[in-house]
């Protein structure tokens, strides 16, 4: 008997602690989601100041814009990931220790009310659905910004020869520091194998 009881109160406390770090990756998520728009905002004021005093770092800033809505969109994709972890941790404690009744799983019918009534949408996944969005975007200004160099003439006068390749060298180099920006990104950003 005392074993039995051992055994709820660690699947009781398991799933106060799945709740507590669940309702916890949910409040981190639109923190974070905060953090990315102040830096994919300034990144779009950026872009508009450099373009109109020195046009030459606009793929750079562009380049800018990239890394952040790509880290955005991973970050994104990676606490929605946590957060159906700790769920699904409190489901399973909640259904072991009887915590949970199980019609609390069964959809609850709701009235549509139109525009501004209740819908079935996720807004975590709306979220990853943005910040895809708001990745193309980046990266079609990126492209843009770096073919406007390539295609645009420079000013003609005396320093002309210099400031066309300053301008395509600054291009080369953004797309170069936007690449290894992103495969940073991609290849040592994700969780261990631990993290499971």
């Amino acid at each position: 008997m005392v074993d039995k009881n051992i055994e709820k109160s660690k699947s009781e406390e398991s799933y106060e602690v799945s709740l507590k770090l669940r309702n916890f990756e949910i409040d981190l998520f639109w923190k974070r989601a905060l953090f990315f728009w102040g830096f994919i905002a300034s990144a779009f004021w950026g872009l508009i100041e450099v373009k109109t005093k020195h046009p030459e770092f606009a793929p750079l800033v562009a380049g800018f814009g990239v890394i952040c809505s790509l880290c955005w969109l991973l970050t994104n994709r990676g606490s929605k990931r946590w957060h159906e972890n700790w769920e699904q941790n409190w489901e399973k404690y909640g259904k072991e220790g009887n915590f949970i009744d199980e019609s609390i799983y069964k959809p609850v019918e709701i009235k549509n009310k139109g525009l501004l009534g209740a819908c079935k949408y996720s807004p975590s996944k709306l979220s990853i659905l943005l910040s895809y969005f708001v990745l193309v975007l980046w990266l079609i200004v990126f492209v843009n910004e770096v073919f406007v160099v390539f295609i645009q003439p420079a000013e003609y006068n005396s320093y002309c020869f210099c400031l066309l390749d300053v301008r395509i060298l600054m291009a080369i180099i953004s797309i170069i520091i936007t690449i290894i920006g992103i495969l940073f990104a991609l290849l040592c950003a994700k969780s261990s194998e631990e993290d499971k």
